[in-house]
């Protein structure tokens, strides 16, 4: 699930959630086949960190791992994903759109308060 709200990226916040949804599924019947995964609480500006590597891992893949039961459950999803690319000998990236963005709205406002 995506959300919005700043206090819900911590660790804990998404380890609640996760519990309640976990007690509400739970003892449910589902059709053969069908797979319910963890509830995972990610911020706009989580997906946006993910989507530089979604060329060489899927965003599953990424999931799985920030759900695993290996991390405490106080850890940010960027914590969890930093910790992970390391693991993997996979260099940080950047993602260009909001580079790009950045600069164009640094531009805008130096330009607005005639800043150099």
């Amino acid at each position: 699930m995506v959300v919005q709200d700043f206090a819900l990226q911590f660790g804990l916040a998404n380890y609640q959630v996760r519990q309640v949804f976990k007690r509400e599924i739970g003892g449910r019947a589902f059709r053969q086949g069908v797979t319910i995964m963890p509830l995972s609480l990610l911020t706009v500006e989580d997906v946006e960190k993910v989507i530089p590597y979604l060329s060489d891992l899927t965003l599953p893949t990424i999931l799985d791992e920030y759900t695993s039961a290996k991390h405490e459950p106080l850890y940010a999803f960027q914590n969890v994903l930093n910790r992970w690319l390391k693991e993997k000998g996979i260099m940080r990236r950047d993602n260009e759109w909001v580079l790009s963005r950045r600069q164009e709205l640094t531009q805008l406002i130096k330009e607005h308060f005639n800043i150099r």
